[in-house]
């Protein structure tokens, strides 16, 4: 008897288990998606199917660049609730699946915390968001509140572009693949003879996000008759298919970030960069030296020039070449080689003052 109950508790938290890894999954590839397809919006600001793609479009449910978003009436106002904005049923109710029809909209969907609060979303506990959303429970207000802390806690840190220097035909190529991917993850259930497609929590029915059986946090599409997982409209991944395959063919191979720091203010600004400390103490030590004699004259002006600081435009960075690597004949000056005389009264001979004479006559 043990035994057996023993058997459900690990069956009961092994499936737990499956569906959060499954949850965080979903969520990497489309922090994934969002990073490279923001950074190819960036470079390609024109495509205003890419951008609605991901941010969405005017009259429906539209994020700003700080996370704010506007959902009109239309789309489904408080009480409504969380099924009318998350599900997208196309030939339905005119204002179905406003959030699910962009990529942002989707994470919100499949982020944001519903009425269970015994799972972790997105990298995130949900007892740390403020609020929860689930049917028609809450205000406008309330939902904007916790949509705001989302953004905040989850969304932008999928908007921060990573260190890995690669290609613009490199990031098309791996968005070409998380697409895919994340096609691989949806759920089909058949339901009044059609077929929809759920993104999210597994063994849900209803995207609402409530407490009752089959009520989880997920994107629900419908398909046509006979569509599968791979050909279901799924309006924010067809857009970015579609951008993808057109600027695969014909963008140049260049990293992706460098192209992205050239056009940004904040490198204008760091072309000016001044020269760095190291440059400066070398430059205080050399002026010391402009007092002395016309010998240490001129080494300090070789010194000088030697330092003189390169900008290297691609980097926006000041450097310093070596001395060395300037091809200066005076590799070696009269002031580093400390064996010969630098008295100016001996005029430059390496011989002392023939004294012997008059020690001699002291001696003796």
């Amino acid at each position: 008897m043990w035994r057996y109950f023993l058997l459900l508790i690990l069956a009961v938290g092994y499936i737990s288990i499956e569906a959060r890894t499954s949850s965080e999954a979903i969520y990497r590839q489309l922090c994934n998606i969002t990073n490279d397809a923001v950074a190819i919006l960036r470079l390609n600001g024109k495509r205003s199917a890419l951008r609605e793609a991901i941010y969405g479009r005017y009259g429906r449910a539209l994020f700003n660049d700080n996370g704010i978003v506007t959902i009109p009436a239309r789309c489904g106002d408080a009480p409504s609730g969380r099924g009318v904005l998350c599900n997208y049923f196309k030939g339905g109710r005119q204002g179905d699946g406003c959030l699910a029809e962009s990529l942002l909209g989707t994470l919100m969907c499949v982020c944001a915390p519903g009425a269970r609060d015994d799972k972790k979303l997105c990298g995130t506990e949900p007892w740390e968001f403020d609020g929860a959303w689930w049917g028609g429970f809450g205000s406008n207000k309330e939902r904007d509140s916790l949509f705001k802390d989302v953004w905040k806690k989850v969304i932008s840190k999928c908007l921060v572009g990573n260190k890995h220097h690669s290609s613009t035909l490199e990031k098309l190529k791996s968005l070409e693949q998380t697409l895919k991917a994340i096609r691989g993850t949806l759920r089909s259930r058949a339901w009044g003879g059609t077929n929809y497609f759920y993104l999210g929590q597994s063994a849900v029915t209803s995207c609402g996000g409530g407490i009752h059986d089959g009520e989880g946090i997920c994107v629900a599409y419908r398909g046509g008759s006979g569509e599968t997982k791979d050909s279901v409209n799924i309006p924010w991944i067809t857009e970015i298919e579609k951008a993808t395959n057109e600027l695969i063919e014909i963008v140049p191979k260049q990293p992706i970030e460098s192209q992205a720091e050239a056009d940004s203010p904040s490198a204008e600004k760091e072309a000016d960069l001044p020269i760095p400390a190291e440059g400066n103490e070398q430059l205080n030590e050399n002026e010391s030296l402009k007092r002395g004699n016309p010998t240490e004259k001129f080494v300090t002006q070789t010194v000088s020039a030697e330092y003189e600081p390169q900008f290297n435009k691609s980097k926006r960075i000041p450097k310093l070449a070596k001395p060395e690597e300037k091809g200066n004949p005076h590799k070696y000056n009269i002031i580093d080689i400390p064996h010969l005389a630098t008295n100016p009264d001996e005029d430059g001979s390496i011989l002392i003052c023939k004294k012997w004479l008059l020690l001699s006559i002291l001696f003796n």
